[in-house]
């Protein structure tokens, strides 16, 4: 598995993270923060999700390349909303998950997934719009496999933000049989490594456009 953290060597112990404390409105978050394992962010900011597709403008989306409708769904186990992609592009759904602490022991959701301790690999901590801790990484669930470029976002809430893209079955399911073969089930890294090069960016140009219709003059450090 991939643990990528923008090629700097991960700080662990009493090291503080590099950037300004919370205020409002949200302060920028220096890039050198990934090479970091602990973050800045607060876990009682209100969260600002939602969770249903209330918060998204249609015509926005239709600019984005999306259909402009969606509906929320309780089916992923949490809050979500389910956009509908383009008809002619390769997304059919960008999911939009409110993402709950694992159990109640766990004060915040987003920690661990800093820390690389949830995703299938591929893992890549980077900065969203300046002012969020987010992870990229590579979502291989499903039967067929069928591969999905997700981010996840620290709001500063005891929830996280999950932006999942999901293919048209007839783009992704080809991808998943030469990233994880059925004969096999072992992971090919350079087919991976392929997908993610040329379906991440797609993934974060539509979360950085959503994150400010969720969250206006937000971040991981904003205190409201």
């Amino acid at each position: 598995m991939a643990l990528v953290f923008v090629g700097l060597t991960a700080l662990v112990g009493c090291s503080s993270p590099p950037g300004p404390e919370p205020a409002t409105p949200a302060p920028a978050i220096p890039e050198e923060a990934v090479a970091y394992d602990d973050v800045k962010s607060l876990e009682e900011r209100p969260y600002p999700y939602t969770g249903d597709c209330s918060q998204f403008d249609p015509a926005k989306l239709r600019e984005l390349g999306l259909a402009g409708t969606g509906s929320p769904s309780r089916g992923l186990g949490d809050k979500a909303c389910l956009l509908d992609g383009e008809e002619d592009g390769t997304l059919s759904q960008v999911w939009v998950t409110a993402e709950p602490p694992p159990n109640p022991s766990v004060d915040r959701a987003f920690p661990d997934f800093w820390l690389g301790h949830k995703h299938s690999g591929h893992f890549h901590r980077t900065i969203l719009l300046d002012r969020y801790y987010a992870v990229r990484q590579l979502d291989l669930r499903g039967v067929p496999i069928t591969p999905r470029c997700e981010y996840v976002v620290d709001t500063g809430s005891p929830h996280a933000i999950r932006f999942t893209g999901l293919l048209h079955e007839h783009i992704g399911a080809p991808l998943g049989e030469r990233i994880k073969p059925a004969m096999t089930w072992e992971v090919n890294e350079a087919e991976a490594d392929k997908f993610m090069t040329e379906h991440c960016p797609r993934m974060r140009e539509i979360t950085e456009e959503l994150l400010p219709m969720i969250d206006p003059d937000g971040g991981s450090l904003a205190t409201q």
